[in-house]
């Protein structure tokens, strides 16, 4: 649907059905898979509106924002600083999530502070808390699947002999790291954090989060390569959480991301130079794993 098509729709909704004083209605953001709004609304003020932009099942888009919903109730009870929740709209014609909206002042947070900030989230306490998309299924066997899923997919593009790794291989390996697990952001980057005097004052889009190791979330932020990895790691409290992971589980756990990435790069962004280059990484990652 074309943007000018969601904001007549998200305008009468929030009007038609909830009685809400639409001051202001603009684009703030547009992703890969979400379309964020800026709404001034008459008694609730500053507000941020998530609405689906792009063609998937009803299904996976319910499950993405009630994700997003339930993390940041959840964070928020804890006092880890994420936008308050206003509505979530499951609707005939539309799926929105509204949400405070946290002004930045545009002064960069520092790679040291994203690594406090990462330790804040690891350290939250998740007994009883169940991610959507994982259940109750224990990480090791999750993140076994779902690299067994990308290298086939993936498999046209590498076509050397045993590159491939199947489930119980992956698992067997994974099983290595008996770390703790806790809550895992899994797309820790400056782009989803709002800073405030060089601090983050919020950390939004939980769409990847999964419960696991801390390790997984720390070689997630180190693959992506968006951080200093010096400073991002000198701010995380907790630097055994590396230090005690199995060098082959850390390199399934960036092997997951690298291939993630090749698949964004190359088929949906249509970004060939960094499609190739983790296409790259994949390779030198898997050599890594025996």
């Amino acid at each position: 649907m074309e943007l000018q098509g969601l904001m007549a729709l998200l305008t009468k909704v929030l009007c038609g059905q909830y009685g809400w004083e639409m001051e202001e209605l603009r684009l703030a953001g547009n992703g890969v898979d979400n379309a964020v709004f800026f709404l001034q609304e008459g008694e609730r003020g500053k507000l941020a509106v998530r609405v689906p932009s792009v063609d998937k099942s009803r299904e996976e888009w319910r499950w993405s924002l009630q994700k997003e919903h339930d993390l940041n109730v959840f964070c928020s009870s804890l006092g880890l600083p994420v936008p308050r929740v206003h509505l979530l709209h499951f609707g005939e014609e539309l799926d929105f999530l509204v949400t405070e909206f946290i002004e930045g002042d545009g002064v960069p947070v520092p790679d040291t502070e994203i690594g406090a900030f990462a330790g804040r989230i690891h350290e939250l306490q998740v007994d009883g808390l169940v991610i959507s998309n994982q259940g109750n299924e224990r990480m090791e066997s999750y993140l076994a699947r779902r690299i067994e899923r990308r290298m086939a997919a993936l498999k046209n593009l590498f076509p050397e002999d045993g590159f491939l790794l199947e489930k119980d291989k992956l698992q067997e390996v994974l099983s290595l790291n008996r770390s703790p697990h806790c809550l895992l952001h899994m797309d820790i980057r400056p782009v989803n954090l709002i800073g405030r005097e060089g601090k983050a004052a919020a950390i939004f889009d939980w769409d990847n989060a999964l419960i696991g190791p801390a390790a997984l979330d720390i070689m997630r932020v180190l693959e992506l390569g968006e951080l200093d990895v010096g400073e991002f790691l000198r701010g995380y409290p907790n630097r055994d959480v590396l230090t005690g992971t199995p060098r082959e589980v850390l390199a399934l756990y960036r092997l997951d991301t690298a291939l993630l990435m090749t698949d964004l790069f190359l088929y949906v962004l249509k970004d060939q130079a960094k499609g190739e280059f983790y296409a790259e990484r994949v390779r030198l990652l898997r050599k890594e794993i025996q």
